[in-house]
């Protein structure tokens, strides 16, 4: 007999693909990874049968017999170039839609006006003593081994080149289904109100913790100005283009009411009110 050939392939971009790659690399082995850019980061469940999985589920379900539970969580998308090196990415759907179910429309439609509008703007022009001083805000982030340590993993996620000017300044499609991002606001109880999409735009360089002097530093950066500038703009762009194509306005109502049900319930209790009097 001849030799016989065979190809490994994977769907979904799920963290268990860390452990397959680490396995596949101490066999010398390569591999097709077929990912969904749309649900970079998602988390959930896969229900299933035995072995076999079937259908999605949301994270927390109740288990019932005769089904089992596996954990689907996705790669986040700013880690897919470290976790994915070496091996072959492949489309498998922006989000994982049954092409057979869902017309060229509906697919055209998760485009979002924010994304339109950051392909039309860029990315704003940079000096080079811009460009020094954010070198030395990531150098000052950290030192030692955590330093070579992050200066490893963005070089890995972002290319060798990235710390000539270690500023996020890509471009990302749009992510659906988050997890959730708490803080300091009501934004959360605001999107149960108002279809809501959240643009992120960097005004500090690559690892710089929250609640540092090199957070508050950068905020009064030009850098951090430029990029503020530039998201009003994005912001600006959207609205322009939510009046000029309403039908963009009712299909995200539309789609915020089969989300919601159109309620809200507020998680406050009715009557509190805030203890300044101790």
């Amino acid at each position: 007999m001849g030799k016989k050939y065979f190809t490994l392939s994977f769907d979904d971009g799920l963290e268990q693909d860390k452990r397959v790659i680490r396995l596949m690399k101490q066999y010398g082995l390569k591999g097709t990874f077929n990912l969904n850019a749309g649900l970079f980061g998602a988390r959930g469940e896969v229900k299933g049968i035995g072995t076999f999985s079937f259908q999605d589920c949301p994270e927390g379900v109740t288990h019932k017999w005769p089904f089992s539970y596996v954990r689907h969580n996705r790669i986040p998308q700013d880690e897919v170039l470290q976790v994915y090196e070496g091996m072959e990415i492949a489309t498998h759907g922006f989000r994982h839609e049954s092409l057979g179910a869902v017309s060229e429309d509906e697919m055209r439609a998760s485009v979002d006006a924010d994304k339109a509008a950051l392909e039309e703007l860029g990315m704003p022009e940079f000096s080079q003593e811009e460009m020094e001083q954010a070198r030395s805000f990531f150098q000052s982030c950290d030192s030692g081994g955590a330093l070579e340590k992050k200066t490893a993993m963005v070089r890995a996620r972002y290319g060798a080149d990235a710390l000539d000017f270690p500023v996020d300044r890509a471009i990302r499609p749009i992510m659906w289904n988050l997890p959730a991002m708490p803080g300091s606001t009501d934004v959360g109880d605001a999107s149960y109100v108002v279809p809501l999409g959240f643009l992120g735009m960097a005004t500090a360089v690559m690892g710089t913790a929250a609640h540092t002097w090199q957070m508050t530093a950068q905020g009064k950066s030009p850098i951090a100005h430029k990029m503020m500038l530039q998201a009003g703009k994005v912001l600006a762009l959207a609205g322009v283009r939510f009046c000029e194509e309403p039908q963009l306005a009712e299909r995200a109502r539309a789609e915020l009411e089969q989300a919601t049900g159109g309620k809200y319930v507020c998680p406050v209790p009715k009557g509190s009110a805030p203890r300044i009097d101790d």
